[in-house]
């Protein structure tokens, strides 16, 4: 390993840094994890290592990754009766899913937040009726 005199290795450096910028719980199972290599194999875990230890720690799996972009769907709210801004979010939104969800969920989570909008109240009640009492089918 070339170093300039007096430096320390780029491992060691990303060590000390990665390291600096730990708390908690995190830094002390990186302890534990280096403990354990020192104690089984008598070596101290690598910059590189640690790095690819806090990767894996941080990548999400795409059951994850669909829940947070459902919960990114679900936070989208009607506000100040701007039916354009929401609309806007909305397709946003939507257009951010990997995975379209069931046509179901989607009028639903829709319907809920067009249900504040104080413009809308007499053209869902009218629709509202035409659903229940009509046999009309529901329409996203």
């Amino acid at each position: 390993m070339i170093t300039r005199k007096g430096s320390r290795p780029f491992d060691a450096n990303l060590a000390s840094a990665l390291l600096n910028i730990m708390s908690g719980d995190f830094k002390n199972r990186i302890f534990l994890i280096e403990e354990s290599a020192q104690k089984c194999h008598s070596i101290s875990l690598k910059g590189r290592q640690i790095l690819c230890i806090v990767t894996q720690h941080f990548n999400l799996n795409k059951e994850d990754g669909s829940l947070l972009q459902i919960n990114d769907l679900i936070r989208v709210e009607l506000q100040n009766n701007t039916l354009r801004g929401f609309d806007t979010r909305w397709d946003t939104a939507i257009a951010a899913l990997e995975n379209q969800p069931s046509e179901d969920l989607l009028g639903n989570l829709y319907l809920k937040q067009l249900s504040k909008c104080d413009l809308l109240a007499v053209p869902l009640q009218i629709y509202h009726a035409s659903v229940n009492h009509q046999g009309e089918s529901q329409s996203y």
